[in-house]
């Protein structure tokens, strides 16, 4: 784990998407690293701890970013990762309206 100090955010965006996305297979569940794949294999998401932020990285996005919900888009940084740290964090309850819409396309990536 690179900063303990962003475990409560990574706690917080892991089980959000861990309660919704409950079709989807948990890959790994590491304080600090939580993945997911769909049915077909297909990674569906990672929430990670980096350095400076906590990384949601949602591979639907890439393929439909019409997706993604216009209060979390604040957090995007590049086409799929979505940065939550302390000074954002606020923005992590959007988390899993965002998985919501996107299981609507779980099987089309």
């Amino acid at each position: 784990m690179k900063n303990e100090a962003l475990l409560p955010i990574w706690i917080e965006a892991a089980n959000a998407v861990k309660k919704i996305a409950v079709n989807a297979v948990i890959i790994r569940d590491e304080p600090g690293d939580f993945r997911m794949k769909n049915q077909r294999g297909r990674p569906f998401c990672q929430v990670r701890i980096q350095r400076s932020h906590v990384g949601v990285y949602f591979l639907p996005i890439y393929y439909h970013p019409h997706l993604l919900l216009p209060e979390i888009k604040p957090a995007l940084h590049g086409k799929t990762t979505l940065r939550f740290n302390q000074k954002n964090r606020f923005l992590v309850e959007f988390i899993a309206p965002q998985v919501n819409k996107i299981l609507t396309v779980m099987d089309l990536y």
